[in-house]
């Protein structure tokens, strides 16, 4: 689940301040719980570099991990939901995975580069002390002030290359559940490095 977080915080960043919510809709079985984000610049710039910062608490065993995300983004006509990209679980895309995508984001893929993978996997090392794979046991996840480096973002992506959005993280240990066991939204937007950029 971690993956998937920093991947999408490396897709979206806010205008001003990163501005974010628990979602969470099953109270004490809550097994995923977001105590602070925060990632910089904001806007996030692609190519660039992105800080990181993050706490957050896993508090329950979890054998399976599915994530549903919700892509919505800001328009002159309110908000306008982005549809599930092709197979590359961005987007407002459903039951994903997250324990199988695990090696395609570790090896790289047509949207994750094998760079990005290696710098995920360090980041997971230094957040935990080892890697991150299924199950998952219940630990503290925190980053301070560490970076990533983003590549130019790949054609597949000009759907969103540009834009402010509200990203929803909604996390299942089963697929066929309409409830949540953790749940995170972010308000936030990206640009490209040819953008005129306005941010802290």
């Amino acid at each position: 689940m971690f993956k998937a977080i920093v991947i999408a915080v490396c897709l979206v960043s806010a205008r001003a301040a990163v501005t974010w919510s628990d979602c969470a809709t099953k109270g004490s079985q809550t097994a995923v719980t977001v105590n602070a984000i925060d990632f910089r610049p904001n806007p996030v710039i692609f190519p660039g570099e992105l800080h990181v910062d993050l706490d957050m608490a896993v508090t329950q065993s979890m054998d399976q991990l599915f994530v549903d995300v919700e892509l919505w983004k800001n328009t002159t006509f309110g908000e306008s939901k982005i549809p599930c990209i092709g197979d590359t679980n961005i987007g407002t895309c459903q039951n994903i995975d997250a324990c199988s995508i695990l090696p395609r984001i570790r090896n790289g893929s047509s949207i994750v580069s094998a760079d990005m993978g290696l710098q995920i996997d360090k980041l997971l090392l230094t957040a935990l002390g080892h890697e991150g794979n299924c199950p998952i046991q219940p630990e503290n996840v925190t980053l301070h002030n560490e970076h990533i480096t983003l590549q130019a973002l790949p054609a597949e992506l000009s759907l969103i290359a540009t834009g402010d959005y509200r990203i929803v993280f909604k996390i299942k240990d089963d697929p066929a559940s309409s409830d949540n066991i953790g749940c995170l939204e972010i308000r936030a937007g990206i640009r490209r490095k040819t953008d005129q950029v306005v941010g802290r």
